[in-house]
């Protein structure tokens, strides 16, 4: 039989040898007069990352050396209460030869906990810096870029920038061939997301059509405090 004394912290750590095992803590706090163990579970999962920018930045001292900084958006959860306790960040991985940079989104969460269903995605910001020479910059994927699966190069012309006004007239743009909407501030912000995207998927994007939003309505994201 398995003891708990009040002071005690159980990690409780999955059989698999795998890197990406569940992980779970437990703790007996007092909960009323009551004594009861309250666990938690690690979350380790790659995420989609979204609205993507390639910038340049400073590679140092040495002249064959670049840098460039790549920034974008990733999801926590669909509501405050499933993002709860998360937090993202980028990984690099090296695979087949290639430097695969990955949004990952973890953190520890209560086992059990009941959220309702509401949509109001939690999105936060993702940010890191590629530094080296030729060979590396050239070497580099970014992987998950607007879906799973995708790996775009860290120089693709796709990441060219679109210079827009920062003016406040919310729009939405969609297209044939992507299941998605592109909100931007203003027209010109929505209708280069949706050229990035559609550049990322080699998506033709003379069909694509926008259209302005009420101020009001253009409010689905929310960010933690």
């Amino acid at each position: 039989m398995l003891r708990i004394t009040a002071l005690s912290i159980c990690l409780l750590v999955s059989s698999s040898v795998l890197a990406s095992s569940p992980v779970k803590r437990c703790e007996q706090v007092n909960q009323g007069g009551e004594l009861k163990v309250v666990c938690e579970v690690y979350v380790d999962r790659e995420a989609v990352l979204r609205d993507v920018s390639i910038t340049p930045a400073n590679g140092g001292i040495n002249p064959q050396f670049s840098a460039q900084t790549v920034s974008g958006m990733v999801v926590l959860g669909s509501n405050k209460c499933e993002a709860q306790g998360l937090k993202a960040a980028f990984v690099t991985k090296k695979v087949n030869g290639k430097n695969l940079l990955v949004a990952r989104v973890s953190g520890w969460r209560p086992e059990f906990r009941f959220c309702t269903w509401e949509y109001q995605p939690v999105l936060v910001p993702v940010e890191t810096t590629v530094r080296g020479n030729v060979n590396l910059i050239a070497n580099t994927m970014i992987k998950n870029v607007d879906e799973f699966g995708t790996e775009v190069a860290l120089n693709s012309p796709c990441f060219e920038p679109t210079w827009c006004t920062m003016e406040y007239e919310p729009y939405v743009c969609s297209m044939e061939g992507i299941n998605r909407q592109f909100e931007g501030n203003n027209e010109c912000i929505a209708r280069d997301q949706a050229r990035r995207s559609a550049c990322f998927r080699n998506v033709d994007v003379s069909n694509l059509s926008c259209e302005a939003l009420p101020s009001a309505i253009f409010a689905p994201i929310e960010t933690l405090e």
